[in-house]
């Protein structure tokens, strides 16, 4: 089963406590505090968010800005294969005038709708993120590295993609760790086993003129700006 077939009305519940307390604390060891900060650092005010969840990163994101007096997003497309997560996460965001939902699969070309809510035909985003999302595609590690190269179109010149994804390889696991990824994989919800590293840092600089990453735990961050276009 695919891992986004996994998230439904009632998973969704806990998804919070159970991704984002328990897995980033003790399983992981990537803070929330961590992610949320990298989220908020290269966030733009033309966003697409891929993979959504229950929408957390943006929602936090958008309560930071009204907290400084500041509007967001200007616009903001939301994509995910399931139609519970885009519900949730864009309720949760709560501004639906500026938002538009998209049922689409990260592993094949997409467009946003000509004319579809308020943002017109084939809009550029600022940013892009894709937060705990590249862990969930399908092995192997380089099919899924390979979304870089379509994402790019969606960005403007000087746009940013970034994301952080859990790692097979290249890391240290501890015991928690390990055994929650090997029920993940066996169940379908994960498909990283063998992701390494230097798989997505290579697809990223095939794709854009400037890329950053580190290690947080077992979990890759990574920015990548300026895609090549030509």
């Amino acid at each position: 089963m695919p891992g986004w077939e996994s998230y439904s009305g009632l998973t969704l519940i806990p998804y919070d406590f159970y991704v984002h307390w328990f897995n980033d604390n003790y399983v992981w060891r990537c803070p929330l505090p961590v992610l949320s900060a990298f989220f908020a650092a290269n966030t733009g005010p033309r966003h697409m968010d891929i993979g959504v969840g229950t929408g957390l990163f943006p929602a936090h994101y958008r309560d930071q800005m009204r907290q400084r007096h500041q509007e967001w997003p200007q616009k903001l497309a939301l994509v995910d294969m399931n139609p519970s997560c885009l519900q949730k996460a864009a309720a949760r965001i709560d501004c639906p005038s500026k938002t538009e939902c998209v049922r689409a699969s990260v592993l094949e070309p997409f467009t946003i709708p000509a004319g579809q809510g308020t943002l017109g035909a084939s809009p550029k985003f600022d940013s892009i993120s894709l937060m705990y999302m590249l862990h969930c595609l399908p092995p192997p590690t380089d099919r899924k590295a390979a979304v870089f190269a379509h994402l790019k179109h969606h960005l403007t010149p000087e746009g940013t993609l970034f994301g952080v994804t859990i790692l097979g390889y290249g890391t240290q696991h501890n015991l928690l760790g390990r055994l929650t990824m090997r029920f993940l994989n066996w169940r379908g919800d994960f498909g990283n086993a063998d992701d390494r590293p230097e798989v997505f840092v290579k697809a990223l600089e095939e794709e854009f003129e400037e890329v950053e990453t580190h290690i947080v735990g077992v979990v890759l961050l990574f920015r990548a700006r300026k895609p090549r276009l030509a």
